[in-house]
């Protein structure tokens, strides 16, 4: 017959130690993501965008500027509409949800700095206005890609060119008499 094991109190404390450190480690790891509480009772809302951006889940969501709630999810979106080819989906805290209205809500992909991370930024609604319910969708605003700015530019930079050295021709037919 085997022999039973007793388990000493020291083997205990050591068991005890490493379960405790763990556990602190679990929780320091969540306060140091930025992810709000555990028990924190959260809704999510949907936006569509024509691109993502930089955008990944876990990004900032903020309302009017103020970091709020967490990117869950980024998808390829079901519809056809170019404006809506990328869903977002996010969660953020019920007690947010009074300042997210349906009259003047609106998503905007923004990035922090010119180089910075991408985030969600929801603009306040007014108070008279009901509440964006859980599940619903925050109309998105489009904000100008930095290529296509840059394109612009490039073509503005161009047309002067050429304008100058018409300039320049009218100028030198001018002198010549």
């Amino acid at each position: 017959m085997p022999e039973r094991k007793q388990v000493t109190w020291a083997k205990l404390r050591v068991g005890l130690l490493v379960l405790v450190s763990l556990v602190i480690f679990a929780v320091g790891v969540f306060f140091i993501s930025g992810q709000t509480g555990f028990f924190t009772r959260k809704y999510t809302l949907k936006t569509y965008f024509s691109g993502a951006s930089g955008l990944r889940g876990g990004s900032q969501v903020r309302v009017a500027g103020v970091p709020v709630g967490v990117v869950e999810n980024i998808r390829i979106s079901d519809s056809a509409d170019p404006k809506k080819a990328v869903e977002v989906v996010m969660r953020i805290p019920v007690t947010y949800q009074k300042e997210i209205r349906q009259d003047s809500s609106e998503a905007e992909l923004r990035t922090a700095g010119l180089l910075g991370e991408a985030f969600v930024d929801i603009s306040r609604g007014t108070p008279d206005k009901p509440e964006v319910p859980n599940g619903g969708e925050v109309k998105s605003k489009e904000e100008p890609d930095i290529k296509a700015i840059v394109q612009n530019t490039n073509d503005v930079i161009s047309n002067l060119r050429v304008l100058s050295a018409k300039l320049n021709d009218i100028t030198g037919q001018i002198q010549a008499g």
